[in-house]
């Protein structure tokens, strides 16, 4: 075979939320690097309300629950947040009306009725949520930096 038969070759792909962390020696063999910036606004938005709908929260329950001026205070209140950030979000808002349901019948998870809405999320859980998850992302400049420092010009 060729030496440039696409058979011969290996692709890594990594990804990582530190960067700075990664070995010299490892930094050097990855040929390509580039920074992904975090989402934007819509960003944020759009992968709270996927996350949402993996709930199995419909597009017209989520509708119900959010309106536009709650999306954009989610989106405020979100900045700096990752997408696994945004996610662990979702994640723990979804376990407040179970909470809720348990709490309602003293615990006894046998006494919560099928009927009740335990897959409904509401704004106010989402904020309740995010005051608890803070952005993993402590120093947005540093990683800025180091995707100017090594990253590929794309």
């Amino acid at each position: 075979r060729s030496s440039n038969s696409t058979k011969n070759n290996i692709y890594i792909i990594g990804a990582t939320n530190r960067p700075n962390m990664i070995d010299d020696a490892a930094l050097r063999r990855l040929t390509l690097k580039f920074y992904v910036p975090l989402p934007d606004d819509l960003g944020r938005i759009e992968i709270a309300k996927k996350k949402l709908s993996m709930n199995n929260m419909s597009s017209e329950t989520i509708a119900k629950h959010f309106t536009e001026e709650n999306w954009q205070e989610f989106a405020e209140k979100s900045k700096n947040y990752t997408g696994d950030d945004i996610t662990k979000v979702v994640c723990q808002a979804a376990m407040i009306p179970l909470q809720k349901a348990l709490e309602k019948h003293g615990g006894d998870i046998t006494k919560i009725e099928e009927t009740e809405e335990l897959n409904e999320i509401t704004f106010p859980m989402m904020l309740e949520s995010l005051s608890q998850h803070k952005s993993t992302v402590k120093d947005l400049d540093e990683y800025i930096s180091w995707g100017k420092r090594f990253g590929a010009n794309m």
